[in-house]
């Protein structure tokens, strides 16, 4: 094996010398193009697309907020009515809220023109806004809340087609940058590669000739796996060292744990002075026993769940229910249970949870968990679900490990409804 490393290594700084040639020859040509390109193409998806996305789904939560506005007008029927307007002030209206804070973010860095376009834009909603509010909604006349939403409506398509716009124009001419950049850096390679490849062939032919005993190691290696038992594997061992080291005599040792004391597995030969060296021999003695190491696999994240399913088990009640609900999130339904029962339960879970170990990793196991309780939240089981997964994503911003609780919903209670959901996050 070191004349295989040293002829390996002889032959690699050949060839990575020429490799070294290569790269610089190509970072000098291509950076300043691939520079340029990366730039415009980070602009392109940090920006305009992106503002385009979120234009489009502003204007879809403004459409839907005006049409349930509007149809509460009109409601002959108080239940309908009712309805709409619990849709629109719990739902619709903060939704739009949230996007338009979103749009105004993502325009902070824009000239001057652009956000005072922004601005006035603002302005516009701010007027359909007040004309939807408890106040002045069930007053006004339909004319005058279409009069004021159709500058609105008419501002979004003017925004998004904006962004679409410049969009495509960076697009162009990033994808002109990048095969600028690509041609100079392909001619570049291919002057490397035909260097590279002189030098590689040199040093493979000189590899091939040091090989013959790693082959011969994974040929052992694959022979070993279909030994029928340890006895049979140690003879395989005993043949294939005496093989490699020639006029050499192998025996192989075994750790004997429960004596605390090695021994030999395969047959002694005459005359060899190793019963009386391993006669009280302990296994420290052995350099092959006290510098062996352990190998274990990383791939923890089916351990993960197993244990935290067996976790929920364990703290849940009878009459309790938990599944997984994708990924590392779970649902916890706890029949007949209140806020104070819902929330004591919780933090059993959370407490159990984070004393899972496992063994031979030092992964830490976490459980940030959002609770929402029927009726006292919401009176839906979509309903619930949504406030259960906000507290849940609330636990996570404010640090995980921890529970929250939803916010009470003004919503209307039904007969039925879900309980908390939890989720369960591994973190290195």
């Amino acid at each position: 094996m070191r004349t295989l490393a040293r002829a390996a290594t002889s032959s690699l700084i050949l060839l990575g010398a020429a490799l070294a040639l290569v790269v610089a020859a190509v970072a000098a040509i291509g950076i300043g193009g691939t520079r340029a390109a990366t730039g415009q193409g980070n602009e392109l998806a940090g920006d305009e697309l992106t503002t385009a996305v979120v234009t489009g789904q502003l204007a879809r939560s403004m459409d839907a907020a005006y049409a349930a506005g509007l149809a509460a007008v009109q409601a002959s029927v108080p239940a309908e009515r009712s309805r709409l307007l619990g849709s629109l002030y719990t739902t619709l209206l903060p939704a739009v809220d949230a996007r338009l804070f979103a749009l105004d973010q993502l325009h902070a860095g824009d000239p001057p023109a652009e956000q005072a376009d922004i601005a006035r834009f603002g302005r516009q909603w701010a007027a359909v806004r007040a004309r939807l509010s408890p106040a002045d909604l069930p007053a006004a006349p339909t004319s005058a809340l279409a009069a004021a939403y159709a500058p609105v409506r008419a501002h979004l398509g003017q925004l998004f087609r904006r962004e679409l716009d410049d969009a495509r124009t960076d697009h162009a001419r990033a994808d002109a940058g990048a095969v600028r950049a690509i041609g100079l850096i392909a001619g570049a390679a291919a002057l490397g590669l035909a260097l590279g490849a002189v030098f590689l062939a040199r040093g493979i032919r000189r590899i091939r000739g040091s090989l013959e005993p790693s082959q011969d190691q994974a040929e052992f290696a694959d022979t070993l796996q279909i030994a029928g038992d340890e006895d049979e594997a140690h003879g395989l061992l005993k043949r294939h060292l005496e093989r490699t080291l020639p006029a050499t005599s192998a025996v192989v040792l075994n750790r004997n744990n429960s004596a605390d004391r090695l021994e030999a597995v395969t047959p002694l030969p005459a005359g060899s002075p190793l019963p009386g060296t391993l006669r009280g021999a302990e296994p420290r003695s052995c350099l092959a026993v006290r510098s062996g190491r352990t190998h274990r696999g990383h791939q923890v994240g089916d351990q993960v769940l197993a244990n935290v399913g067996a976790t929920l088990r364990n703290v849940l009640r009878v009459r309790d229910f938990a599944g997984r609900n994708g990924g590392e999130e779970f649902a916890v339904l706890l029949p007949d249970t209140s806020i104070t029962e819902a929330l004591e339960i919780a933090e059993r879970v959370r407490a159990a949870v984070a004393e899972i170990a496992l063994p031979g990793s030092d992964v830490s196991v976490t459980a940030s968990i959002g609770v929402a309780v029927f009726p006292d939240h919401a009176g839906t089981p979509d309903r619930l679900e949504r406030l259960a997964d906000a507290a849940l994503y609330l636990a996570k911003r404010q640090g995980r490990n921890r529970v929250e609780l939803a916010d009470p919903s003004p919503v209307p209670a039904v007969a039925n409804g879900l309980a908390p959901l939890t989720e369960a996050a591994h973190r290195p």
